[in-house]
Formats: C-alpha cells, structure tokens, sequence
C-alpha cells in the first residue's frame, strides 16, 4: 500500500496507517481508499471537509469523475502498490495528478470512503500549487488547457464509458475560463471557450441563456456580473 502526504498537509491520527488499511483489506476489491479531513488557516484548524457520509461505503467511479479534484483530501489517500502499475505516461503531465490518480484508482471497483478524519488540509499555503497557476495569465492559461488535454486522456483511458461525466468536468473547466478571459480583457479567448462549454451543455438553465444573450457583448456581461449573487 502506498499513502499519499504533501507536505503543506499532515495527519492527526497515529492509527490512521493501521486502520485505513485494515478497512481496504475488508474490501479487498477496492484499489483506493479515502478519508474526511479539516482545513488549516493559518494556525487554526477550521472546517471538517469532505465528509461526504454518515458512516462507510464506496463511491463508484461515476462519483469520484463528477467530484471533481477536491473529492478526495489527497493527504487521505492509501491506494494499492499494484496501481502504479497502470499509470498511463499520459498522467506524468497532468496538471492536477492527484485527481486522475483518484479516478484511476477507482476504475475497477469504486473508492472506499472512510467516515473519520484523520488529516489536515493547510489552506492558503506560500507554495500552494493554486497561488503558483494563479501568478499569472500565461500560467493560468497553460493549466486550464493542460486540464482539458488531460481529460480527453482519460476518456479514452476508460474507453470512453463515462465520457458524459468527464463532459461535465470539462464544461465546469470551459465555463471558468470563460469567465477568466472575460476579466483579463481577452475577449476572443473568452468566446471561443464559451462556444466549447455550450457544446457540452445538455440542458441550458437561466444563467447560461444570460451568458449567451451577451456573449457578442462581453463588457455588458462583465457589468452584470458584479450585481450581487447574480452569477456563480
């Protein structure tokens, strides 16, 4: 078995090797296991996150794609040795490897919640990945894209059998970087990936008829986004 720990991250609980892996011996079917977890700002431990349920049980593969990357508290992690083993090529240039980690990891038969917390998530770290992608346009454009390539990998991974899970990732992705151009000004970008998330859209709600009533007009939509709790 393999535990995963970053080091913004730690554990709280000296048992927590031992009995995770006790509970995946239990279920001997299941590659990967997970725990709940709380988050730390500064020195001051807040939240419990991803507490998911009241009691064990394993999510199905489905769950953890449509999750998304913070489904799973990385520093909760324990997956089987044999894993590393199917790690496609593809994955070493992942930009987020942990989250396609998880989703390979609970290809075969889902991924063992355990309802405890046993870890702690630091927030806000100095060297945190999210503060480095956000440093700039460029490195924030680079990741955005990095995901997209990333999941179309996956896809044909799985043979494309929950390819209507990772669509939805991939709007979530299209839509935020809609509105990330729509910010820093770049207005071509920002309608080519608004195009990108309505081809992946099964069914448009209200917000998303906004959105493409002024896609032509993107400063008046940049306008209406500042009306409180109008948009996401």
């Amino acid at each position: 078995y393999i535990a995963i720990c970053e080091g913004d991250d730690y554990w709280i609980n000296a048992k927590k090797l031992q009995m995770q892996v006790d509970r995946m011996r239990e279920v001997p079917e299941v590659d990967i296991s997970f725990h709940s977890s709380y988050e730390l700002k500064g020195d001051k431990i807040g939240r419990e996150i991803c507490s998911h349920y009241t009691s064990d049980r394993i999510y199905t593969i489905s769950e953890v794609i449509l999750g998304g990357s913070e489904f799973l508290p990385t520093a909760s992690i324990i997956f089987k040795r044999e894993l590393l083993e199917r790690i496609p090529m593809w994955l070493y240039k992942a930009p987020i490897v942990d989250y396609f980690l998880q989703v390979l990891g609970s290809s075969n038969n889902g991924a063992l919640y355990i309802n405890d917390s046993m870890s702690i998530y630091r927030v806000d770290a100095i060297n945190s990945a999210t503060k480095i992608i956000n440093a700039s346009v460029a490195s924030k454009k680079e990741w955005m894209d990095a995901c997209i390539i990333s999941l179309d990998e996956l896809n044909k991974e799985l043979c494309c059998k929950y390819q209507y899970e990772i669509n939805k990732i991939k709007s979530r992705i299209y839509f935020a970087v809609s509105n990330f151009y729509l910010d820093h000004g770049m207005i071509d970008d920002f309608k080519y990936n608004m195009v990108k998330y309505y081809e992946l859209l099964e069914k448009i709600g209200f917000k998303d008829k906004i959105y493409y009533i002024f896609i032509n007009f993107p400063l008046s939509l940049k306008l209406l986004r500042t009306v409180r709790n109008f948009f996401l």
